[in-house]
């Protein structure tokens, strides 16, 4: 099986759709927690707005998942291929740049925080990566189901 085949991008927007989601639910669940482990020691009306960002990030993170469903679900082909390259490269860049801009900025990378985020850039990797196989796909032959 060649890596292409394997690099289904319905399946991969599937899975980066769930992690995205999961990783969303989970920070606003756990918004203090993420905030105390990526700032350290606050006071407590700068853990109220550190949490408030953690929220709002994982808020913001929503639509991604979602997406990443939809694109799954509603498209296919040619257009599902491109969707997926595109929008996989754009997150892998969003992401990469909020970590520099986050760490500049004082936030810590200790705890589980930089695991999962290498889980979560993974599969957001794998989702443009399969895209990209996939680019000029020909609408006219059979599907790959996921």
């Amino acid at each position: 099986m060649e890596l292409k085949d394997r690099m289904n991008p319905k399946l991969w927007l599937i899975i980066g759709g769930v992690v995205q989601l999961g990783f969303a639910v989970w920070l606003m669940i756990d918004a203090s927690s993420f905030a105390e482990s990526g700032w350290g020691t606050m006071t407590e009306r700068e853990l109220e707005i550190a949490t408030a960002y953690e929220l709002f990030w994982g808020w913001f993170s929503v639509p991604w998942g979602l997406w990443a469903l939809m694109v799954a679900f509603l498209a296919s082909g040619q257009a599902q291929a491109r969707i997926a390259g595109l929008t996989g490269a754009m997150l892998v860049v969003h992401g990469g740049v909020f970590f520099f801009l986050a760490e500049g900025a004082g936030y810590g990378t200790e705890g589980p925080g930089p695991l999962f985020a290498g889980l979560f850039f993974l599969t957001i990797i794998a989702v443009a990566v399969s895209g990209f196989l996939n680019w000029n796909t020909d609408d006219s032959a059979p599907a790959q189901e996921a």
